[in-house]
């Protein structure tokens, strides 16, 4: 339930860097595939990492897979979920998952990521919406960053780590 810094962009932070990054322009299914894949193999490989963060935009969006998850949590220490919370659903109440909740100015609320940190598997999938409010959902488009690369991965989970994890 922590309030992220407004203006943080977790897509700028990777253009940032300036490496060579594998970029794309999608429609959300295809960024949704991804998604899926990424969190299916934290699930399969049983990866006992710190933490994985994730960003929904708006939290309704995050209803329909809860339950990849819920089941990440078995492995994971903490799950950070953003997105601006639901007008018309309660989100559920699950250990080891931490809403980020996200204000409409914030940066945030126009990105879409999701970052696994591991020693054997580092992925991020980070965009940025490039379609007007109020776009039918299944019309939305981003432009982003797929990567594989632990050092560019690794810079950006730090700085998430650094933000919104509590070190003690």
């Amino acid at each position: 339930m922590q309030n992220p810094v407004p203006q943080l962009s977790v897509y700028n932070l990777f253009v940032e860097q300036g490496h060579a990054l594998d970029i794309f322009s999608e429609k959300r299914r295809m960024l949704a595939l991804w998604c899926a894949n990424i969190e299916r193999t934290v699930v399969e490989q049983r990866l006992q990492t710190g933490h994985v963060f994730a960003s929904f935009q708006q939290l309704d969006f995050f209803l329909p897979v809860i339950d990849r998850y819920r089941r990440m949590t078995e492995f994971v220490d903490n799950v950070w979920v953003f997105g601006t919370p639901s007008q018309n659903k309660d989100i559920p109440n699950i250990e080891g998952i931490n809403y980020v909740y996200l204000d409409d100015a914030d940066v945030l609320t126009q990105e879409w990521f999701l970052i696994v940190n591991h020693p054997n598997y580092s992925r991020s999938l980070s965009a940025l919406e490039t379609t007007a409010p109020g776009t039918p959902h299944k019309d939305r488009t981003y432009k982003g960053i797929l990567s594989s690369n632990p050092t560019v991965v690794t810079p950006v989970f730090d700085r998430l780590m650094a933000e919104f994890v509590q070190v003690v």
